[in-house]
């Protein structure tokens, strides 16, 4: 026969007012660190907790810590340039769009050449910086 334990349960020390307000100050700023979130609850709710409990309770409330994706800024001259560029292919139709390749940075083999542009046709004045395609715009 088993015994079954007598297991007292810890009340927790935040309540559901207490977990609204942790959630408030979360959405205010959510990129601030757990150090400033449960700083900043403490202030406002005037309870004492541990970062090791506001981090559990924000993991209930589904708030998890990511790393923000790196995004490059746009400088003032680039984004004049793609306005400019949108505004000129802004009534581009279907068929128009049809016969653009769109490509990514991936580097791939031209003409079975993986040392420059050398096997290049000699009609194509491309330059090695080809080789390292950034994107064409082919039209037909």
């Amino acid at each position: 026969m088993k015994q079954q334990k007598n297991e007292t349960v810890r009340p927790k020390i935040l309540g559901d007012r207490s977990r609204r307000t942790l959630k408030k100050v979360v959405k205010q700023n959510r990129k601030s660190s757990l150090m400033e979130i449960s700083q900043e609850f403490q202030s406002s709710s005037g309870i004492s907790v541990s970062s090791r409990t506001v981090r559990r309770e924000l993991k209930t409330l589904g708030f998890h810590g990511r790393a923000a994706a790196y995004k490059p800024n746009i400088t003032p001259q680039n984004a004049k340039h793609r306005l400019q560029w949108c505004r000129a292919h802004r009534h581009w139709t279907v068929d128009m769009w049809k016969t653009v390749l769109w490509s990514d940075e991936s580097r791939f083999t031209v003409w079975q050449s993986e040392s420059g542009c050398g096997g290049c046709p000699a009609n194509v004045s491309l330059g090695t910086a080809l080789c390292r395609l950034l994107s064409w715009v082919v039209e037909a």
